[in-house]
């Protein structure tokens, strides 16, 4: 295959691509690649039990029910059962090409809440679970593929402390107890204009916190007279809240015009950690394209036409062109995407000359 006629060669694709490893992202950070921490006590039984019996794939569909702390301790059951762990699949490609992140999941006590088999699943999925393009992050608290564009404008995916969660959702402690709690880990976290400085506190998603609202007060209506009932002092963040879909948008959301005046998500990043994507055992953690970072760039000068594609009408320039220039691409996706690229057209012009 040859683009502006030249070979889709791997050189030529990373000419026009970059990792991002070295910039902050302004979510979470991957833990040290240490082995998640085991508990101490050595095996002491050489069985593996009654599930000894079962044929080996479907032990494997059984453990693979465990979360993933569970699983570590089952491995310190029996030596067997130490055996039968490092042999599943899904415990290979999780130490081998996620470990950090699992510290990570460790570190804010999420990691109880998600299946060897959600996980692995999330590893070898690619898909954005709002835009439905390249997710290069996970959303702790779901088990979600995430982009980073939609994590900033899709309020799903917003975080809120239990208390504000309370508040806006109309929902008891007891209630939101049973939702994934995560504790955020102390640290600077910057995602789109928002800096903010986290301490050590519970947070839920806006989406598992109104998912659980609308089944504890009949539906979304309900949930809405709920917050109205109350009497509260007008919040912005809040009406917007419950104004929030909980369906994927399956679009690019930095090109959709703003209903409402922008709020600002103030525990931005505390809750996604880039994860990579897993196909034939080789991890892709995504790529930015220079091209649209040229675009990004260059938006003023550039010609009419292309300006008009980038930025569609009513929209706030600086929105889209942050979108495209912190847009993760896979391989597969970039090679798909080259060929429409301006930016990438003007940076093989500009090498020509």
């Amino acid at each position: 295959m040859e683009v502006y006629g030249h070979a889709l060669s791997e050189n030529f694709i990373a000419k026009l691509t970059r990792f991002p490893e070295v910039e902050l992202w302004g979510v979470l950070k991957r833990s040290p690649d240490t082995e998640p921490r085991k508990p101490c006590r050595e095996p002491g039984h050489p069985s593996l039990g009654p599930l000894g019996n079962l044929p080996l794939e479907l032990l494997f569909n059984v453990i693979e029910c465990l979360d993933f702390r569970s699983l570590l301790r089952l491995m310190r059951v029996s030596l067997q059962w130490k055996v039968a762990v490092e042999a599943l699949p899904a415990y290979v490609a999780l130490i081998k090409h996620a470990r950090g992140q699992l510290n990570t999941l460790g570190l804010t006590g999420i990691i109880k809440h998600h299946t060897v088999s959600a996980l692995y699943g999330a590893l070898l999925s690619q898909k954005c679970a709002s835009c439905f393009e390249f997710g290069g992050f996970l959303f702790l608290p779901t088990c979600e593929r995430i982009c980073f564009t939609c994590l900033l404008h899709n309020k799903a995916y917003w975080m809120l402390p239990t208390s504000m969660a309370k508040e806006c959702f109309s929902l008891t402690y007891a209630e939101l107890n049973t939702l994934p709690i995560l504790q955020a880990i102390p640290g600077s976290y910057f995602v789109g204009s928002q800096r903010t400085q986290r301490f050590p506190i519970p947070l839920v998603s806006v989406k598992q916190a109104k998912q659980l609202a609308n089944k504890v007060h009949g539906s979304a209506r309900m949930t809405a007279i709920k917050y109205v009932e109350s009497k509260p002092v007008h919040n912005e963040m809040y009406h917007q809240l419950h104004r929030a879909s909980l369906d994927p948008p399956g679009c690019d959301l930095s090109r959709v015009r703003l209903k409402f005046h922008p709020v600002d998500d103030e525990y931005c990043g505390t809750a996604a950690i880039r994860f990579p994507y897993v196909k034939a055992g080789r991890a892709d953690s995504g790529r930015l394209c220079r091209g649209c970072e040229y675009i990004s760039r260059n938006f003023d000068s550039l010609p009419d036409d292309i300006r008009a594609q980038t930025v569609p009408a009513g929209v706030d320039k600086s929105i889209p062109l942050r979108a495209i220039a912190t847009r993760l691409r896979s391989r597969r996706g970039f090679a798909d995407h080259i060929s429409n690229c301006y930016g990438v057209k003007r940076l093989l012009a500009q090498e020509k000359a």
